[in-house]
């Protein structure tokens, strides 16, 4: 979902660059910045495949615990008391 969204947000640039409407301040070259941009956005693409990773290890790790059963390292001191 964040790659679509990273997509999206430059196609409104993309748009108006495909019809040689994009002015830069200080009559900078378009060509030059929207290069940048979609590299930038190549860039943002792999970085939110990757934090999608992230989300997917914890999701598959945080139902997990240590069953310590048979332990010694685990085991209390005292005796438990009932």
């Amino acid at each position: 979902m964040l790659r679509q969204a990273v997509e999206q947000s430059t196609r409104p640039v993309m748009h108006t660059y495909g019809h040689g409407r994009v002015r830069i301040d200080g009559n900078g070259d378009a060509d030059d910045k929207v290069m940048e941009l979609v590299l930038a956005r190549e860039d943002a693409i792999d970085a939110a495949a990757l934090m999608a990773a992230v989300q997917r290890m914890h999701n598959a790790t945080s139902p997990m615990g240590l069953d310590p059963e048979g332990m010694p390292e685990f085991e209390d001191d005292e005796p438990h008391r009932d």
